[in-house]
């Protein structure tokens, strides 16, 4: 009964280890979608809320040094996960077939929704640029758009089809073979304890 006791208290520590890290979990009020927790990007979690504004305004005067990600590529993956990941038909709502129950895409025709992530942004002598990357979702095809470098200072409320994603680091998805070497860890301290405990018992019954 031990052995099995100490197993199953194994694959539960395996089990809460890794169910938390990989458990999407969208963030939806009164019916809308407001972002989503778990966010899967190159491997690391991520939180990713949907707000209007500019980046001027939710990136305290536009820092790049505030956006998550610092490349096209990094954008791209993160645009791509948005599609594949968050918005999706489920029981929660139909984000998919209707992109104007996001965030930000409110006030528009049920048919898209533009989610902004920023990556850089470049300072001409007398104009500023951003560079983001599209979610496009939209009924007649769901795409990733690079934008070329955009208005400093566009403020998103003024455009009822766009939004942006303001994104937060989470952590670093476990890997399958971690997890698997700390079930192995485990289970072999289990037996290590158990062999000694009966190496005493075994003593203690020889001079006893």
């Amino acid at each position: 009964m031990k052995k099995v006791l100490g197993l199953g208290s194994i694959l539960l520590l395996l089990q809460l280890l890794a169910t938390p890290a990989q458990a999407l979990v969208l963030d939806v009020q009164n019916g809308t979608l407001m972002g989503a927790s778990g966010v899967e990007v190159g491997g690391s979690l991520y939180d990713v809320q949907f707000k209007d504004g500019s980046c001027y305004s939710l990136f305290n005067m536009c820092h790049s040094s505030l956006f998550a990600f610092h490349t096209r590529a990094e954008a791209i993956s993160a645009s791509q996960a948005l599609l594949a990941q968050v918005f999706l038909d489920g029981l929660q709502g139909s984000f998919d077939s209707l992109p104007n129950l996001t965030h930000g895409c409110e006030n528009t025709l049920p048919s898209r929704c533009a989610i902004h992530t920023p990556y850089d942004t470049y300072h001409y002598s007398s104009s500023h640029q951003l560079y983001n990357v599209l979610a496009w979702n939209a009924l007649s095809d769901d795409v990733v758009l690079v934008l070329p470098g955009a208005v400093f200072d566009r403020d998103t409320t003024s455009f009822p089809t766009d939004t942006f994603a303001v994104w937060s680091a989470e952590g670093t998805v476990p890997e399958p073979s971690s997890l698997a070497s700390l079930g192995i860890g485990l289970a072999a301290m289990s037996a290590g304890r158990r062999r000694r405990k009966q190496a005493k018992v075994d003593r203690e019954r020889l001079h006893g």
